[in-house]
């Protein structure tokens, strides 16, 4: 029997589900709610009402309290998840973080001890190849139709109300933004959505036939930014690309800047990208804009697995599992724009194999049927042995 102690995870009942199958499989479960989503997706759970700044000494009362050996939680870099990822280090229990996908859709990560930045996915190309050849299976991929943003609504409205209503009067936004503030920006979005599909087809149109590279902006408040990498933030990032691009391009390359599609408008990005040769899309289908691109320049956004895949090179700037070298481009950024490197294909499938059969598991949180086949090929994983990506590779 284990003793788990789940804590934020994606919106939807999927941990709530995952939760009740580990109990009736004989396990004992607890769970922490920060604010009103989270008692939304896992009404019994328990409250933590205290300043964040209290929470790492709470966290290891409760583990040494509950003789906790298991830690679940949904990404690794949010301020409450790495106080008690320290805690379960000290602790000596086990590390399970889920997080969106790598290769997408149809898979979740999951995988023990960290992810992205965290990960114990090899970075030497040897490793990689070594590892991919004794791997016998990959699961395929689990879809699901049924649309998630009603969940996310619904989560963040009754995160705002109960820090209004002083039910968690210290709750911090890990996003940054406070939900209304975020909510604002969506509408706002959508209110623009004509004059914004004008401008993409004029971005668009602007790199037409030109010799051109796509920079895929990330979220400002990715922790793949805040967290993996030198910048810190997605602006800051944008200015360095900018300013490279401007000073070591050729003159006749273009930069098409595509925002993130879940951007909540409160950042003026095409404003920041102001400059001769430089294309601000704030729309558009990224697979058809990979088709006609000489490269993409990222800091560490999975926008740039795909690029891959299609033989593009990618220069990334941060730390990611896929800033392999084979895969991205290890020249400076300065020469990148000169001569970028395509990746190396039969590595890329190499990766792409150890990736999904070590660190991803078949599902989609969105829906029952893949929320059942997250479950399945979770609980393995979670109770049993755990497959170390590296141990079979040397």
């Amino acid at each position: 029997m284990k003793r788990f102690l789940f804590l934020q995870g994606p919106q939807g009942p999927f941990f709530h589900e995952l939760g009740d199958a580990l109990q009736r499989a004989g396990h004992v479960v607890h769970r922490v709610n920060f604010h009103g989503g989270d008692v939304h997706d896992w009404p019994r759970g328990t409250a933590y009402r205290g300043r964040m700044t209290d929470w790492p000494a709470a966290v290891q009362s409760m583990m040494g309290r509950h003789r906790i050996d298991s830690l679940v939680l949904y990404g690794d870099c949010r301020p409450i998840h790495r106080a008690a990822i320290d805690t379960a280090r000290i602790f000596g229990a086990a590390v399970h973080v889920f997080e969106e996908a790598y290769f997408r859709p149809g898979y979740m990560t999951l995988e023990r001890g960290g992810v992205n930045g965290h990960s114990a996915l090899p970075r030497d190309p040897g490793t990689i190849r070594r590892a991919a050849a004794r791997i016998e299976t990959v699961p395929p991929p689990v879809t699901g139709t049924q649309p998630r943003a009603g969940e996310a609504v619904r989560y963040y409205t009754r995160a705002h109300v109960s820090k209004v209503a002083l039910q968690f009067p210290h709750v911090r936004w890990h996003r940054g933004a406070a939900p209304l503030t975020e909510g604002l920006g969506y509408v706002k979005r959508h209110l623009l959505r004509s004059r914004e599909e004008q401008q993409t087809a004029k971005a668009q149109a602007g790199v037409a036939g030109r010799r051109h590279f796509l920079l895929p902006l990330q979220l400002d408040c990715d922790f793949q930014l805040r967290s993996h990498s030198e910048e810190g933030s997605m602006q800051a990032a944008l200015r360095a690309i900018l300013t490279s691009f401007a000073a070591s391009a050729p003159a006749d390359t273009h930069l098409l800047v595509k925002r993130h599609p879940l951007d909540n408008g409160l950042v003026n990005w095409r404003a920041l990208c102001a400059a001769p040769r430089v294309h601000f899309s704030p729309g558009g289908d990224l697979h058809q804009m990979l088709g006609h691109t000489v490269g993409m320049v990222t800091v560490n956004s999975t926008a740039a697995l795909p690029a891959l895949e299609r033989g593009i090179p990618v220069k990334a700037l941060g730390r990611a599992i896929y800033n392999v070298p084979g895969l991205t481009d290890g020249k400076p950024l300065a020469d990148f724009w000169h001569r970028p490197s395509a990746p190396d294909s039969a590595l890329f499938d190499d990766f792409r194999a150890l990736v999904v059969a070590k660190a991803q598991i078949p599902g989609d949180p969105g829906c029952a049927k893949g929320r059942a086949a997250l479950i399945a090929a979770a609980m393995p994983q979670l109770t049993g042995g755990y497959a170390d990506p590296l141990a079979r590779a040397a």
